[in-house]
């Protein structure tokens, strides 16, 4: 009666000894294990090499912005044409990457500035405050008050466009692209905040203190958000780079003294590549 029942019983334990003896397949089954790592692995190192790369493509391309602006010849005046012209390279330079504003992010936020420094050896009215020191650049409004022989300067807004810009926006090819927030003229925002920290957001009430002095500058800022396809945990690296849930947001600021002896331009005595077209009487007097 248990003969029956003991014949699948060996058979089985036959059949146990021989797939443990047996080695066909192990190649086969060890990558099914690993393919997933694997992936990736190499999925996110494709990625991180893209966000790198869109990242440089930032930097190269608001320096290149800020050093077109900064070379405009002196006793001219920038116009809307050749800034249009200047965002259109800036668009060229940023590709293939995307550029063009959607609904759930925007790629691309471009803003140039000029910044005037006006001395001052005497206390004035709170809303040309801070000052910074020079020459050692140490010290802000609240501890220091300026004198002939320590004066003290205040960085001021004397223009601000974007792509958007009116009288810009028609020199530009730049469909899709979001108008960035400027840097705004006028007393009661004027002068610009001395900073120390970095930002990965266009910043445009700041600073460093270490930029200030007898002279102007041109300032560019480009902000890009990269969106991975795969592997965002693994590509969430980078200076100057924020992250909201898959989107890495870089920011970069450049800064550039004019190439050429830059004008007095109407209504001021400070020294700055002038942009009559996109001056207004706020950015002009202080």
């Amino acid at each position: 009666m248990t003969r029956p029942f003991l014949r699948p019983s060996r058979r089985v334990l036959r059949a146990f000894v021989r797939l443990r003896r047996a080695t066909e397949g192990v190649a086969a089954v060890e990558f099914a294990l690993i393919l997933p790592l694997m992936l990736l692995l190499y999925l996110g190192s494709a990625e991180t090499t893209q966000a790198v790369i869109a990242g440089r493509k930032a930097a190269v391309a608001a320096r290149t912005v800020a050093d077109l602006v900064a070379q405009t010849a002196a006793s001219t005046s920038m116009t809307d044409a050749q800034m249009g012209s200047i965002f259109n390279g800036a668009l060229v330079m940023m590709q293939p990457f995307p550029t063009a504003s959607t609904t759930s992010t925007t790629p691309l936020l471009i803003d140039v500035s000029a910044v005037s420094f006006t001395q001052y050896t005497a206390a004035v009215s709170a809303a040309l405050q801070p000052y910074v020191w020079v020459p050692t650049q140490s010290k802000l409004a609240s501890a220091f008050t300026p004198t002939t022989t320590d004066p003290g300067y205040a960085a001021k807004v004397r223009w601000s466009v974007n792509p958007g810009t009116s009288g810009v926006s028609s020199n530009t090819s730049m469909t899709g692209v979001a108008a960035a927030a400027t840097r705004t003229c006028g007393t009661g925002v004027n002068p610009l905040t001395p900073n120390t920290g970095a930002v990965a957001s266009l910043d445009t009430v700041n600073l460093s203190t270490g930029l200030y002095g007898p002279t102007s500058l041109i300032i560019a800022d480009i902000q890009y958000q990269y969106t991975p396809t795969f592997g965002a945990t693994l590509v969430q690296i980078g200076k100057n780079a924020s992250w909201a849930g898959s989107v890495m947001t870089t920011h970069e600021t450049m800064y550039m003294q004019p190439r050429n002896a830059t004008s007095v331009c109407s209504g001021s005595t400070d020294a700055y590549v002038c942009y009559t077209a996109q001056q207004t009487a706020a950015c002009a007097s202080y």
